[in-house]
């Protein structure tokens, strides 16, 4: 497939020998292919940041993504992309209202009963 040349250094993106592209070249490069597709404005980082939080908020584990991304840890990965878990957000404002809302009934409930089981003055 490729020429007698090629230096096969295991890279994502090459140069057609297979040699590294300098990082400012690449990054140069991808934006020029995807202005060339109608696609102003996006980057290698931009790439980056939407494959990242597209698979967080499709539920793909912090852990699993942080080290796609080569992170130390997952926090690193859940400080910057916390944004992409929506859900989790959500399912947590609805585990602490329910907890709310029972306590509130329950204090209510023990409070009438209370009332009914005073003595009469």
């Amino acid at each position: 497939m490729f020429g007698p040349d090629y230096g096969d250094h295991n890279l994502i993106f090459c140069q057609p020998n297979g040699q590294y592209y300098s990082p400012d070249r690449l990054g140069a490069r991808v934006v020029e292919l995807m202005r060339g597709v109608g696609l102003k404005g996006v980057s290698l980082h931009s790439l980056r940041h939407s494959h990242a939080s597209i698979l967080l908020s499709k539920g793909v584990p912090a852990a699993v993504v942080a080290e796609r991304l080569g992170h130390a840890d997952q926090n690193v990965t859940l400080s910057i992309y916390i944004h992409a878990l929506p859900e989790d957000s959500r399912a947590a404002a609805k585990i602490w209202n329910n907890a709310i809302t029972d306590r509130a009934v329950q204090s209510r409930t023990k409070r009438r009963r209370s009332r009914l089981n005073a003595p009469a003055c």
